[in-house]
């Protein structure tokens, strides 16, 4: 596989840094390379969905120093995000069986908040989860997520992802269904980005030297 990484928290004191990594298979990143060239398109950078959402959320007013679930919809696909005081303590990610729109769909994605509050229970993590956080839900579909999630987090505020200071937008209702996207435009170490250390890999680059040889 290829790995990719970024620094989260460093303490000197502690002589400990807190790391985010990824990783996928290379072939996959060589297919996803290549499904874009085939319609004309030179990717510059690859990365997790998680870790963009992740660089977002430490810099939002909202969240960067909550303790809070975040939860993010695209289409049947869920992430779920625990912070503690704004770090990052655990994340999941769901495929869900119910389509937007349908009833069923806000009750699945509070089975998700469920499970991260039994995650919070089992970790004896003492601070209380102030918000729920949904991003890329429609209206209808917030509402009902809403409604399911409130009986399970009584004490927290349910509330939609918000840009607040941090990015200027025409529509600031859109942003919660742009999250990756604005995710990706903050500036990152390239050692996060899994093309830039494919090509850097050390497997590829000793088959390089072999093919030269040759």
């Amino acid at each position: 596989p290829v790995f990719g990484y970024w620094e989260m928290r460093r303490d000197e004191k502690a002589h400990q840094v807190k790391l985010f990594t990824s990783a996928a298979p290379r072939a996959y990143i060589e297919d996803v390379i290549s499904l874009f060239a085939d319609i004309g398109v030179t990717l510059s950078g690859l990365d997790s969905a998680t870790g963009t959402a992740l660089r977002l959320l430490s810099q939002l007013e909202q969240t960067r120093r909550a303790t809070c679930i975040v939860q993010i919809a695209d289409g049947v696909n869920l992430t779920n995000i625990l912070l503690v005081d704004g770090e990052y303590a655990y994340s999941s990610m769901n495929r869900l069986f119910s389509a937007p729109g349908t009833s069923g769909y806000g009750v699945e994605i509070a089975r998700q908040v469920s499970s991260i509050l039994q995650f919070v229970k089992a970790q004896q993590i003492e601070q209380p989860i102030e918000a729920v956080c949904l991003a890329g839900l429609a209206p209808s579909d917030e509402a009902a997520a809403a409604e399911a999630i409130a009986p399970m987090a009584p004490e927290a505020r349910i509330e939609r992802l918000a840009a607040g200071n941090t990015f200027t937008l025409s529509d600031k209702d859109a942003f919660s269904r742009i999250v990756y996207a604005a995710g990706g435009l903050l500036a990152v170490s390239r050692r996060t980005d899994l093309i830039h250390n494919l090509s850097h890999d050390p497997e590829r680059l000793a088959q390089k030297r072999i093919s030269r040889r040759r």
